[in-house]
């Protein structure tokens, strides 16, 4: 924490960590257990490849909390994908269909 943060009283995270239901992680603590990084999870959940159920709205910040059984679902499909970028589509246009 910078001391700019400090002054303007942020602290890091914990009064959202201290707010969080049993059974509930945020994509934080996700990303830790499945060995991703937060952008990836957040990246799933937008992308619609693995999105939480459930949300929780601290102030004017919505916190997505997902469960263990979500974990596990999430492991199992950072197994299968392959890191890296995925390529682009080729566009065509009319002059390439021509013969």
């Amino acid at each position: 924490m910078t001391k700019a943060e400090a002054e303007k009283g942020w602290d890091g995270g914990a009064a959202i960590s201290r707010g969080i239901p049993d059974g509930y992680f945020t994509r934080a603590q996700v990303a830790v257990e499945i060995g991703k990084s937060v952008d990836t999870v957040r990246r799933w959940h937008h992308d619609r490849i693995y999105r939480a159920k459930k949300s929780k709205k601290f102030g004017t910040t919505k916190v997505w909390l997902y469960t263990q059984a979500d974990i596990d679902a999430m492991k199992a499909i950072a197994k299968t994908l392959r890191p890296g970028a995925k390529p682009k589509p080729v566009e065509t246009t009319e002059d390439d269909n021509s013969e």
